[in-house]
């Protein structure tokens, strides 16, 4: 490490901003597998299953006190906009950080957190979702980004309940303010914002950019997604920062929320300064779909006419 305070615990007073050195960490630093890191905070992960964390207190980086401290067998850590999660090998989830982050106080739900979780997933924008081993989820955090599980109508002002669905759960995709949930069955349920996917539909803002396989890039224009596209055989889901992809058993797939950020189905290729339809090729012979900030890049296999 390097840098001013770079492996030092430092509390950072919330009225002035000053700061005040608490300790350094530099000496227990020995054995680290991994690193994570939020905006003001540092965890390291050491061989024996034990952390160590160092930066702003108030972001996580001092675990003494937190349930947190004298953790063990740790398996993963997640670093959360003002805390960290740690997912220990017997499924516990701990939490620690600003408790008065909504993401990081699990006050309501932590009696659902101390055995078989799986996953962590991160709404960035305020809300989180632990998936559970018997396929249940466990969300806290911003009710309108995916902190309870329905579907937030800003618009409107209203939440649309869809914590019935959602079980059998097998993975969990997740955009700023929404999730997604693939079920065993192959279905999908979403929840969560609806400007970032947290329904079945598409918003257009602007149009949007990706790249296939070759380098050429798709202008993505607006366009609807059928619901009945996400009730059986879908195998694979992502994310981008507002929207959700998904590819279907049969290499077809599909893509909704924001259009911006590739939340769209329709595609045109982009070759040099001429503008050519490529029928069909965001919907079939799809190899691979990888999520992008803004995008969904798309894998194809490019079949001669």
């Amino acid at each position: 490490m390097f840098g001013d305070k770079s492996t030092d615990i430092i509390y950072q007073n919330p009225q002035t901003g000053n700061e005040t050195i608490i300790r350094s960490v530099a000496s227990e630093l020995t054995n680290v597998v991994s690193i994570f890191r939020n905006n003001s905070a540092f965890v390291a992960l050491k061989s024996d299953g034990t952390i160590v964390s160092w930066g702003l207190s108030n972001y996580g980086g001092d675990i003494s006190g937190t349930a947190a401290q004298n953790i063990t067998n740790v398996k993963t850590v997640y670093a959360l906009p003002s805390g960290f999660a740690a997912l220990k090998n017997d499924g516990a989830l701990i939490v620690w950080g600003d408790s008065t982050n909504p993401m990081i106080n699990t006050t309501g739900v932590a009696s659902q957190l101390t055995s078989n979780v799986v996953s962590l997933h991160i709404a960035s924008s305020g809300a989180c979702a632990a998936l559970k081993r018997d396929g249940t989820v466990v969300t806290w955090g911003d009710s309108k980004y995916g902190g309870r599980k329905a579907t937030y109508d800003e618009s409107k002002g209203s939440y649309t309940d869809v914590s019935s669905s959602i079980n059998n759960v097998i993975s969990i995709a997740a955009t700023d303010g929404a999730f997604a949930a693939l079920k065993s069955n192959g279905s999908v349920v979403p929840w969560g914002h609806r400007l970032y996917g947290g329904n079945t539909l598409s918003y257009q803002i602007q149009p949007q950019w990706g790249l296939d396989a070759s380098g050429y890039p798709y202008y993505f224009n607006p366009g609807p997604t059928s619901s009945s596209s996400f009730t059986s055989n879908i195998v694979k889901i992502w994310a981008s920062m507002r929207a959700f992809a998904a590819r279907k058993s049969d290499n077809t797939g599909f893509f909704w929320g924001d259009t911006f950020y590739g939340g769209t189905q329709h595609a045109q290729l982009l070759n040099g300064s001429t503008v050519q339809n490529w029928g069909g090729l965001t919907l079939a012979n799809i190899i691979d779909i990888v999520p992008g900030y803004e995008c969904f890049p798309v894998t194809i296999e490019r079949r001669q006419r």
